[in-house]
């Protein structure tokens, strides 16, 4: 369709014989009856168009002016127009029907065979680069298009896998954080059971030199007849008492022995605690028990 030559020449033998010369060379002719028809026809596709200038004469190509008027923007359909006259006295509405036509071609008659040969071929040639153009400019949109689904496509992806690496960091941000909390109650807790075992060894060493010297306290209150000295050895027992049970706490805080729960006379405790409190504290600070 695109390689077609559409001839409108209605008077005479015209058709015939430019149609008779063109098939030399192979050419697909089509006759048009009047100016409506090569309109139709150039709407199905053709590569060239001779046109009779007197087929044009009054209001008969309207609608073939509109459809130039018409085309699209890579389209410049090419015309050889046969002369009804010599140029130089050409009318004035002979004119404005070149200027209307736009890429046209004039040719005198008598027509040449070879001259109008070589005009359709080189008419053909120029609409083939045309259609060239419309399938470079088709591809180009096409392409154009694809481009932006793809861009679309990949904003899409983008933001999609921007999403999963923000939630994978959150979920690796919280993971870190319960892994630094449980690794702190470790270290404290190991902390804790070292000094626990530290506290184990030395309540066990201060528990063995209690037992010492309360031994000998009590064989020192036996065999002394001097009540002063049997007084003394009862204050030195009771006191190793005391710290027996001070190691027993802290055996009890390092987990080596089971705690001994009973009701315990807290007043009676301190009371009897004041020495060793006042002693321990130091001559700068000042001890009272306020028991109501």
């Amino acid at each position: 369709m695109e390689q077609r030559v559409l001839i409108l020449a209605p008077f005479g033998r015209d058709a015939d014989v430019i149609a008779e010369v063109l098939q030399k060379d192979q050419r697909l002719c089509v006759p048009c009856r009047d100016a409506d028809a090569l309109t139709e026809a150039l709407d199905a596709g053709a590569g060239s168009a001779l046109i009779a200038e007197e087929a044009l004469a009054g209001e008969h190509a309207t609608r073939l002016f509109r459809w130039l008027e018409q085309q699209p923007a890579w389209s410049d359909f090419p015309f050889i127009l046969l002369a009804a006259t010599r140029v130089g006295h050409r009318s004035a509405r002979g004119i404005e029907v070149l200027e209307r036509l736009g890429n046209v071609v004039v040719l005198e008659r008598p027509l040449n065979s070879e001259t109008l040969r070589r005009a359709v071929a080189s008419a053909l040639r120029a609409r083939a680069r045309q259609y060239e153009s419309r399938r470079h400019l088709a591809e180009r949109i096409e392409a154009q298009e694809a481009l932006v689904q793809l861009n679309d496509s990949l904003e899409g992806r983008i933001a999609e896998r921007t999403h999963e690496l923000a939630s994978a960091n959150n979920r690796l941000m919280m993971e870190i954080h319960e892994r630094a909390k449980v690794q702190a109650v470790l270290v404290q807790s190991q902390k804790m059971e070292a000094l626990g075992q530290l506290t184990g060894g030395i309540a066990h060493d201060f528990n063995n030199l209690l037992n010492v010297i309360m031994v000998n306290s009590e064989l020192i209150s036996r065999v002394s007849s001097d009540e002063r000295i049997r007084g003394m050895a009862a204050t030195v027992k009771r006191a190793t008492e005391r710290g027996a049970k001070l190691t027993g706490q802290l055996l009890t805080f390092s987990r080596n022995s089971n705690l001994d729960l009973k009701a315990v006379d807290v007043v009676a405790l301190l009371q009897g605690m004041r020495d060793i409190i006042t002693v321990s504290l130091g001559s700068g600070i000042s001890y009272s028990n306020d028991f109501e």
